[in-house]
């Protein structure tokens, strides 16, 4: 999770020590909206990396590129370009 709270802090999500020994965010809705496609990004080239260690063969290769080609579209809410049928 460390992960995620350091790519939040870069997008301009702030976070706050309470009183009560909780931690709050705060950010504006385009902060938040930068996150969102950082983390979307950030798991897609997860996945291409995956494809291409996995298959170390061309199909593995071109799944890979695939993958970070849909990097640009909004048509799809799945980080590994694949859209469930439910």
């Amino acid at each position: 999770m460390t992960r995620e709270i350091e790519l939040a802090k870069k997008c301009g999500i702030r976070y706050f020590s309470t009183p009560k020994g909780t931690t709050e965010m705060w950010c504006y809705d385009r902060d938040l909206q930068a996150f969102a496609e950082a983390l979307i990004a950030a798991e897609r080239e997860e996945c291409a990396k995956a494809c291409e260690s996995n298959g170390r063969d061309l199909a593995g290769l071109f799944y890979a590129q695939l993958i970070r080609e849909r990097s640009g579209r909004r048509d799809t809410c799945d980080p590994c370009g694949f859209r469930s049928n439910g």
